[in-house]
């Protein structure tokens, strides 16, 4: 296997990995008022408006994110992936997150990869940062810090990819699931444009 270390995403397992793997709505203006670990102690992960679970448009589809008031976070993709290897199946992303300001976290998860024998083939490491509009209910993850480390099946280093297409999303609710509907018009893509549907 080789490494290599990148600046672009090349596949849609790199968008989908983006938290974006997902985010939703607004750019990143808090980006440069991002604090570290230790000034970040007094943010208390279960107010923090990243907890609730949240219906992502990645460039490439639709992810599911639940981040816990414990720091756990969950986000669920589509089980299956064409890359160039063929068709892969995908686990969930299972992870950790962090608040690195009143409305920023950085999380990294770990998505487990097999091909169609069931043989595992690898992993993909996200580490994300996504920020949640001031109303609460959106969130953005526009990419520039995320990196997304691919390893094989013995763990060894395969890629290392910094930035991803933006991610973002809506804060899903009791009778609304948080993908735009139809009916509800286009959602507006800060930088990026309408979305599809």
């Amino acid at each position: 296997m080789t490494s290599s270390e990148t600046d672009t995403p090349l596949s849609r397992r790199l968008a989908l990995a983006g938290f974006g793997a997902g985010g939703l709505g607004l750019a990143m203006a808090t980006r440069g008022s991002r604090v570290g670990a230790q000034a970040t102690s007094t943010i208390d992960r279960a107010t923090h408006p990243i907890v609730g679970i949240w219906c992502v448009d990645a460039p490439t589809g639709p992810t599911v994110a639940v981040f816990s008031a414990n720091g756990d976070v969950m986000i669920g993709v589509p089980a299956t992936q064409s890359g160039p290897n063929g068709v892969t199946f995908v686990s969930s992303e299972i992870g950790m997150w962090e608040p690195v300001s009143e409305r920023g976290v950085r999380f990294t998860s770990v998505q487990l990869h097999s091909d169609m024998t069931g043989a595992f083939t690898g992993t993909v490491t996200i580490e994300g940062y996504p920020v949640v509009s001031e109303d609460g209910m959106s969130v953005v993850d526009d990419g520039p810090d995320t990196t997304v480390t691919i390893r094989d099946a013995t763990h060894a280093l395969v890629e290392v990819h910094r930035g991803a297409p933006a991610a973002i999303g809506a804060r899903m609710r009791s009778g609304r699931p948080g993908f735009a509907a139809p009916e509800d018009g286009p959602t507006p893509r800060p930088g990026v444009g309408p979305l599809p549907y």
